[in-house]
């Protein structure tokens, strides 16, 4: 199958975009329950400029190799409603960033409670808030 179309798998999984030679591939959108992709697509993964939104967790907007995140994310945090702007290299943190944390003064307020620590990983802060039962993360590279 070649040009547009739509596609659903058993499992729900639903694209709509363009496909090459039975493969995703251009530009399409994909949703697989709590979780959309849209942006270029090749050979069956986000491949380019795009973004992955997470109904819980939030958006990451950038570029994007082999499905993975590679180069400049922008992501709206939702647990903490913070903004991290980070280099990736093959789906992992590389690099320096920022994260401008959003709610985390309202969390304390509510008597919640924050902790920094550094994150071994990618060399970053991780910031993690908690109020009653509910945790956020986020972090920064």
């Amino acid at each position: 199958m070649s040009g547009d179309g739509e596609y659903e798998d058993a499992s729900g999984i639903l694209y709509k975009g363009n496909f090459k030679a039975g493969a995703l591939h251009g530009h399409g959108s994909m949703v697989a329950g709590d979780m959309t992709r849209v942006g270029r697509w090749k050979q069956g993964s986000l491949h380019g400029q795009g973004v992955k939104i997470d109904l819980i967790l939030g958006k990451k907007r950038g570029t994007f190799k082999n499905g993975l995140e590679h180069g400049t994310i922008k992501y709206s945090c939702k647990p903490v409603q913070g903004r991290i702007r980070a280099f990736y290299r093959h789906g992992l943190r590389h690099g320096r960033g920022t994260l401008n944390y959003g709610n985390i003064p309202e969390l304390l307020e509510k008597g919640g409670n924050a902790t920094e620590s550094k994150d071994r990983d990618a060399g970053g802060t991780t910031l993690k808030a908690t109020v009653g039962e509910r945790e956020g993360g986020a972090s920064s590279a």
